[in-house]
């Protein structure tokens, strides 16, 4: 009789290191609070909570145009909870709209996601996907590999919340 094969559990891709979801990839570069306020102040949007920007580089492996929708996107705190980007937030911050625009086939574009979560949330992941009916991928938001293992190069990229 020969053993079952068990599936081994992948860690998942973190901070600086590519993610792929259908035809794109994603790296997150960058994860840090925003503002109180996004925008004037008459036309500013105040965080409900507190504001995350997490900036994102998009590439386009597919065949077709395609862009990513904040709708489609989610923050996940240390709990579980999970929270969709803030459109209107991400509109103000990324001026350019390049996140929103349609990226060609082998083009790449950066851009800035904004989250509005509760103060006293920590952020553990990002689920990211191009297409509302895709599976997503989620990026741990915890050192890189080579910083978990005593690596201070500056090539790290940790997540380090301001309020914790």
């Amino acid at each position: 009789m020969e053993p079952v094969p068990q599936e081994v559990e992948q860690e998942p891709p973190r901070i600086g290191e590519e993610a792929r979801d259908g035809g794109c990839t994603v790296v997150v570069t960058a994860v840090e609070d925003g503002p109180a306020i996004i925008g004037d102040a008459d036309a500013g949007i105040e965080a409900q909570g507190r504001f995350v920007f997490v900036t994102v580089t998009v590439t386009n492996h597919g065949d077709a145009p395609g862009s990513i929708h904040g709708e489609n996107q989610y923050l996940i705190d240390a709990h579980g909870q999970r929270a969709s980007a803030d459109t209107e937030a991400t509109v103000l911050v990324d001026q350019a709209r390049t996140l929103a625009a349609q990226i060609t086939p082998g083009d790449s574009v950066t851009g800035i996601l904004v989250f509005d979560i509760p103060v006293d949330a920590v952020p553990a992941g990002v689920e990211l996907h191009d297409s509302a009916s895709s599976d997503g991928v989620t990026v741990a938001l915890g050192c890189s590999r080579a910083g978990r293992h005593g690596s201070e190069s500056a090539g790290d990229l940790c997540w380090r919340s301001w309020n914790v």
